[in-house]
């Protein structure tokens, strides 16, 4: 697989993952703040989940923040949608974000990116937080470790189950 192929298969898993919270999210600045956020991340996936039959996003998002994503993601220009800058400081900027899942897939794919800035920050959540969710906490603890074990973490089991749908 191909860099950007990587890159976009890890997008598309954290783009339906976020989809997946903005659903539960009422309406409001906390949904739409994310849903930028995914569009601004990863424009050229928004079009793809959208147009997934068998998720059926149109009819399960608000439409308004449909239509927001849908234009935020034509504003940004195609040679930095792949930038892996560009991408590392989307990831970033979502470990700051309430929602646990979020952070710890954010934490996953940075790993992927640039494993030493993950395990940095990583160690940053457990050194900052004093109470982080289980599914955090063991992403990051794995992250420091960088044991490759043959064992999936408990995100990899989420990811591929989430997949399975």
């Amino acid at each position: 697989m191909t860099e950007e192929g990587y890159i976009e298969r890890k997008q598309q898993l954290l783009g339906k993952g976020i989809f997946e919270i903005l659903e539960q999210l009422p309406n409001g600045s906390d949904a739409t703040y994310l849903g930028l956020a995914v569009a601004s991340f990863a424009p050229s996936i928004i079009p793809k989940l959208l147009q997934d039959s068998p998720q059926n996003w149109t009819n399960r998002l608000d439409e308004i923040l449909i239509s927001r994503m849908e234009y935020q993601a034509t504003q940004i220009h195609p040679e930095t949608s792949f930038s892996l800058e560009h991408v590392r400081e989307q990831l970033q900027a979502l470990l700051s974000e309430p929602d646990s899942l979020t952070k710890a897939i954010s934490l996953y794919l940075l790993s992927h990116l640039d494993l030493p800035f993950a395990q940095q920050q990583a160690q940053q959540m457990l050194d900052a937080y004093l109470t982080l969710n289980p599914l955090v906490k063991e992403t990051a603890k794995q992250l420091i470790i960088a044991n490759p074990s043959i064992e999936l973490s408990t995100l990899e089991k989420i990811l591929y189950l989430s997949e399975c749908q």
